[in-house]
């Protein structure tokens, strides 16, 4: 069979059931094969949101999420999108055409590797047909192992050479790694000593095993549990739950993080942003856990940095706390949660002075819709400091926040893969106007297209809200930064979806029965005075 029918097979085999891109000549026959076996192809506005399809898939599923671009400028356009993901480590795969090896005239004829290579994503060249199918193999393990996007780079030629189709087996990945009985009883004297311990947990707990670790060892401690944004709301439930660890943090949850004594970081990076620069270690014992290892030893004033799998190394924690009959601490008690969470009060929305909606009382209205099962995406934007606390998601595979990389404009392609990783979760995306008109209008069009069950809230304060606080913090006028935009949701309507303006209160209940009788991806362009958004810090 020709190649590119024997890599769609391959791909098949390998329970990648959809792939999210934009063809050109450098991948239109793979693309074309992989629908008429059977895949699902979903055919982006652009290259960088194809990618970001991906990455949400990829969240959103638990499963390696497959992009596909032609050469030249099919792969220059999702740089972007590959640096957010790789800072995110998230395990994806773009295979992208290269031009013939021989075609120096070609207007696209770039070194792809070149490109790729600043961004952190992994490289590979299909060296030959005949090796590209073991190639294929290797490179998805290698996205699950080191858990971050690979760019599988194959010259045009080869789509239309014959091979003999041959199941490559794919190794499993199994990420269970044993730490050292040193460093677990090293960790265990640190802990055993501790008189308030608490537990920080980021996405490496968040699978099934991690998270029930988590709460093993939160109750077998009395410990309380903070997380990092990654790993939001995951643990809610558990009841000893206390928000979001580092700058996020809320005044509740640092008086408790201020009077601990010890940190247990479980699959967290202890970054600049989680530790306050450090600050918010300061004083404590601090234990890491974690299966990546470029994210151990490299903090310091960490006692014990352990590297192996968060599950297995919490049991071995529980096992030699049990033989050493090491009593609960009692910090996080029946009496001290209900204490805690008597002290959580809720923001007050701030009224308006001029009439519109506040973003208090919009997000108290959005965290009320799609309640029951959805999976949020917030995209980059001023307003998403406030998202972190006012929105609520149940945690896991319901929180998606594409910001890795500081950029804008990344969250609707996000979202829309997103929803096929999970299609019986409606999803909802934050964004804000600057991010919809730079990212999200071309791909709220693939929305519609592609039937995704999606509402688009975007904030809309007619400026770049960010850059807007800083001019005004000294004293400058923000002109440069607004931007009178085209009310949007006509603009949805004549994309094919249904939309709708919000600029009082009142206004709410219409915009609630469009998305209760959606049948169509539903936009809601909600006009916020840039002058009355909370400063993001």
């Amino acid at each position: 069979m020709y190649l590119h029918e024997a890599v769609c097979r391959a791909l098949l085999d390998a329970r990648v059931d959809h792939m999210f891109g934009l063809v050109g000549d450098g991948n239109l026959f793979l693309v074309d094969s992989f629908s008429k076996a059977g895949g699902a192809y979903i055919a982006a506005g652009h290259e960088a949101g194809a990618v970001m399809m991906a990455h949400g898939f990829t969240l959103s599923s638990g499963r390696v999420g497959v992009a596909t671009t032609t050469h030249g400028p099919g792969l220059t356009n999702t740089l972007t999108a590959l640096v957010d993901a790789a800072i995110g480590r998230i395990p994806l795969l773009v295979i992208v055409g290269d031009t013939a090896r021989d075609d120096i005239t070609s207007v696209q004829n770039i070194d792809q590797r070149e490109f790729v290579a600043p961004t952190g994503a992994g490289f590979e060249t299909v060296r030959a047909p005949d090796s590209s199918l073991a190639q294929l193999t290797s490179v998805l393990t290698r996205v699950e192992a080191e858990s971050r996007p690979y760019v599988l780079n194959v010259p045009v030629e080869y789509w239309w050479q014959d091979v003999e189709y041959a199941v490559s087996k794919r190794p499993v990945v199994d990420r269970v790694a044993r730490a050292s009985a040193d460093a677990v009883e090293e960790a265990v004297g640190v802990i055993a000593s501790a008189r308030r311990p608490l537990i920080l947990a980021g996405r490496g707990t968040t699978s099934a095993s991690g998270s029930l670790a988590v709460q093993r060892l939160a109750a077998r401690l009395e410990a309380p549990i903070a997380t990092t944004l990654k790993a939001k709301d995951a643990f809610n439930a558990s009841g000893n739950a206390i928000g979001l660890f580092g700058g996020l943090a809320q005044p509740w949850t640092l008086e408790v993080v201020g009077a601990s004594d010890c940190v247990i970081a479980l699959g967290a990076g202890l970054n600049h942003r989680t530790t306050e620069k450090g600050s918010l270690l300061a004083g404590k014992r601090v234990v890491q856990v974690d299966i990546d290892a470029s994210r151990v030893g490299t903090v310091p004033n960490v006692d014990v940095s352990i590297l192996g799998d968060v599950a297995s190394t919490v049991d071995a924690v529980i096992e030699l706390l049990d033989e050493g009959e090491v009593q609960p601490t009692g910090f996080f008690s029946d009496e001290a949660r209900a204490k805690f969470r008597a002290s959580v009060m809720p923001a007050a929305p701030v009224e308006s002075s001029h009439g519109a909606v506040t973003l208090g009382e919009t997000l108290q209205w959005l965290n009320g819709l799609l309640k029951e099962q959805r999976t949020v995406v917030i995209d980059g934007g001023r307003f998403m400091f406030s998202v972190f606390h006012d929105i609520e998601t149940d945690g896991a595979r319901g929180w998606i926040e594409p910001i890795n990389f500081g950029s804008i404009g990344l969250g609707l392609g996000a979202a829309i893969g997103a929803y096929f990783g999970q299609p019986d979760r409606p999803v909802l995306l934050l964004t804000g106007d600057g991010g919809f008109m730079l990212g999200g209008l071309t791909e709220f069009s693939t929305a519609v297209r592609a039937g995704a069950d999606l509402v688009v809230a975007v904030l809309n304060d007619a400026a770049y809200g960010m850059e807007h606080v800083q001019l005004m913090r000294r004293g400058l006028k923000g002109a440069s930064t607004e931007v009178p935009w085209p009310d949007l949701a006509p603009v949805a309507v004549a994309l094919g979806g249904a939309g709708t303006t919000i600029r009082t209160s009142a206004d709410f209940a219409d915009a609630e029965r469009l998305v209760d009788e959606r049948t169509t991806p539903v936009l809601l362009d909600i006009k916020l005075d840039v002058n009355d958004l909370p400063l993001p810090y």
